[in-house]
């Protein structure tokens, strides 16, 4: 069942019409939609939204993951995984403002929750610091009321051409 969804799962953009399913999806992991649904790639397999993600164009060659989720009855079977996979290998694709073409050299960011660092982890993310976000990524942790559960891992991806 899990490698026939998997092969089944398509990484397309959001419609105006999945914001309600998105914003749900979300809001299960505590998560809220970030801007328009439009913004936000995502996985449907049988018209029902499993897995989706927003990523975020920094300028130049800088991109942040703002979020990403994958509905609880459909996690371990590859989606997360292929749903990231395909953000980081080519985040202009996804972004709402981003170059028009791809980058040779590129890095992504993200707060990942302590659980979750594993996962970032699989698919070539590191830990880093919070000094090495954008500003705007940088202190939207400090005042959260969820941060000692939440246990914020700040994780960088480097894409390098040698």
């Amino acid at each position: 069942m899990a490698n026939n969804m998997l092969a089944r799962a398509e990484v397309t953009m959001a419609g105006p019409d999945d914001g309600l399913e998105l914003q749900e999806l979300m809001q299960d992991w505590g998560m809220g939609l970030a801007g328009e649904p439009e913004q936000h790639a995502i996985i449907k397999v049988e018209e029902k939204i499993l897995a989706g993600g927003k990523i975020t164009w920094l300028g130049e060659t800088f991109f942040h993951l703002q979020l990403l989720a994958v509905r609880r009855e459909a996690r371990g079977q590859g989606l997360g995984g292929r749903l990231l996979l395909e953000l980081i290998k080519k985040p202009w694709a996804y972004c709402h403002s981003s170059p028009a073409s791809g980058c040779a050299s590129y890095r992504v960011t993200t707060i990942a929750r302590g659980e979750a660092a594993g996962f970032y982890r699989r698919y070539g993310f590191r830990n880093c610091h919070f000094s090495d976000l954008a500003t705007i990524y940088r202190e939207q942790c400090c005042h959260c009321p969820e941060r000692e559960a939440c246990r914020p891992v700040p994780m960088i991806y480097i894409q390098e051409v040698s």
